[in-house]
């Protein structure tokens, strides 16, 4: 809590502003469900936007790059590694994507202990490759688990514009009534 606080001793008192606001005694009523999530869904994206941001950067740097090295590889999958400790949650709630998403990060913590304990003479370039296209496989496994969640783009309705989509909305909502009240409506012409 940012604010000074009121008095001596710990009364729970702070000042912010002009306000005061006494947090012993805020029951769980005194926040809406709205104003929680709204705060915990900005603090969630100040924790993972710059990850996604790493993610796009490196990805983009090897797309771009004519042979990719293990130097280029293993950050790529260290920072989905980091990315799916953040976001689990997203995964867990579809059982095949789970799955799926738990193979890739499996199998690529197991090309990163090879990688790293073989010598340069071992390392050929197709687990470097290997290793890039399980790393895009788990990207886009977890985009589509972020996105499943509403992560990246919610989809809404917009508002009524002309006088003629608010009455037909008026309509609908009245028509919604009456069959909640096992009445058989009319239909308004």
């Amino acid at each position: 809590v940012s604010g000074r606080k009121s008095g001596s001793g710990s009364s729970g008192r702070y000042i912010l502003g002009s306000k005061s606001i006494d947090w012993l005694r805020m029951g769980k009523d005194d926040f809406n469900r709205k104003e929680i999530e709204s705060h915990s869904s900005e603090l969630t994206n100040k924790r993972i936007d710059p990850i996604l941001q790493n993610v796009n950067q490196i990805e983009y740097n090897l797309n771009v790059k004519y042979m990719p090295s293990i130097q280029d590889a293993m950050p790529y999958h260290a920072v989905l590694f980091t990315l799916w400790n953040e976001t689990k949650s997203f995964y867990r709630a579809n059982d095949k994507l789970w799955g799926e998403v738990q193979q890739c990060i499996g199998e690529g913590e197991q090309a990163m202990v090879f990688l790293r304990s073989s010598g340069p003479e071992a390392v050929k370039q197709y687990h470097v490759e290997w290793l890039i296209k399980n790393c895009k496989k788990l990207r886009s496994l977890m985009h589509y688990g972020m996105q499943s969640m509403g992560y990246f783009y919610r989809f809404g309705k917009r508002d009524p514009g002309s006088i003629k989509e608010h009455i037909l909305l008026f309509r609908q909502k009245k028509w919604k009534a009456k069959e909640t009240k096992n009445e058989v409506p009319k239909p308004d012409n």
